[in-house]
């Protein structure tokens, strides 16, 4: 999925921009269209970024892991990190 369409199918856009909206337009305010706008355009800015950074650092990352080879401390990592907190979990 392209990552413009990640920020427009996200669940959280709407409640956000509903509350973005309630925080900075006054409620007597009738014609806001123009700070919607640029409301709406830093947010989706914001997350278009934000997404294309997360993608770029997690392809670097996971393309040490592609091999089945390096999958496997990986896999014993990620097993000795849910060990961790299913230990954690049973000592609170």
């Amino acid at each position: 999925m392209p990552i413009g369409r990640v920020t427009f199918a996200s669940s959280q856009a709407c409640p956000v921009s509903v509350l973005l909206f309630r925080q900075f337009l006054p409620a007597t305010q009738v014609s806001g269209a123009a700070l919607a706008l640029w409301i709406t355009t830093g947010v989706t800015v914001n997350n278009l970024v934000a997404f294309t950074n997360w993608t770029l650092a997690s392809d670097l990352l996971l393309r040490r892991f592609r091999s089945a080879s390096a999958a496997r401390p990986m896999n014993i990592a990620f097993g000795a990190m849910l060990f961790a907190v299913v230990i954690w979990m049973l000592l609170r």
